[in-house]
């Protein structure tokens, strides 16, 4: 059984947390409304130039009605906040702001701009999703995974490393962005890729284990007998009596039975073929 001290102890120290809680939430505590307190100093002080008649700054606060409205304005509450205690809001021609009316305005946009109270609903919107390309070092285990080599092509045409000076994270969305020269760097790079998997780089560039290591990776994915594929020429043409589209449609086929996890959809593989056609329509013209 705990002795009496220990008790007693426990007890002050939670009174002594429920308190410092308290105190550290203002949003438990009582405070100034905006409908109550807030909108009306606005309204009689500031509503005069920043109306829809007026609109300083482009700022109409006749438009914030509410206290829904009012909570998610925070840089605009940031701003106003710095113009008050700077004192050039309201400007000297306009009604001044009584102390006890400064005092409310400053208090409540301090703890507006500080606070976020985590059962608003309206609160849990972070805001819209970065999209972002692969990491180099994430393409390049991607292009191992998809066509069964190892090959570095992102450094074969001149991509620099994602990590850099100001971006000590390789994998920050916000640094991987594409822009127009990256995304010829791109292209450039399948190019390489595709030599390198078909076998038509020129010999003199790669030793015969990297060869060899794509050719076995080619006869793999495509269920070919060794031979096939190879040419002196370095031109890739289907095997004889095989005609051009049903070729390709059985390589697009095996490609995106490895590229979608074995996922692909008969749909999928028409959109892709469709990219065929429209080469091949090119071609002839």
């Amino acid at each position: 059984m705990p002795s009496p001290i220990i008790s007693f102890s426990i007890i002050q120290l939670a009174i002594v947390l429920a308190l410092f809680i308290l105190e550290a939430n203002p949003l438990q505590a009582k405070d100034d409304g905006f409908m109550t307190d807030i909108r009306p100093i606005i309204l009689k002080k500031c509503a005069q130039c920043h109306s829809p008649d007026e609109k300083a700054g482009k700022i109409d606060f006749t438009t914030i009605a509410d206290d829904k409205s009012a909570g998610p304005q925070r840089k605009l509450w940031r701003k106003a906040m710095a113009q008050i205690e700077s004192g050039s809001m309201p400007p000297e021609e306009a009604k001044e702001l009584t102390k006890e009316e400064k005092q409310h305005l400053l208090s409540w946009m301090k703890r507006t701009v500080e606070l976020v109270d985590c059962n608003d609903q309206t609160n849990r919107d972070p805001g819209p999703i970065v999209i972002r390309r692969l990491s180099l070092s994430e393409y390049n285990r991607t292009i191992r995974d998809l066509m069964g080599f190892e090959f570095d092509a992102a450094s074969t045409v001149g991509m620099t490393a994602d990590a850099s000076e100001g971006n000590s994270f390789g994998n920050l969305a916000a640094a991987l962005d594409m822009p127009p020269a990256l995304m010829e760097k791109y292209f450039a790079a399948a190019d390489r890729i595709l030599d390198r998997f078909f076998g038509t780089e020129l010999s003199s560039s790669v030793d015969g284990r990297i060869q060899e290591q794509a050719r076995n990776s080619r006869e793999q994915m495509f269920s070919l007998k060794p031979g096939d594929w190879r040419k002196f020429d370095y031109e890739v043409a289907p095997p004889a009596g095989i005609e051009h589209r049903t070729a390709a449609k059985s390589l697009i086929t095996a490609f995106v039975w490895r590229a979608y996890r074995g996922q692909g959809t008969p749909a999928e593989i028409d959109q892709l073929l469709a990219l065929f056609d429209r080469a091949t329509l090119l071609k002839n013209r």
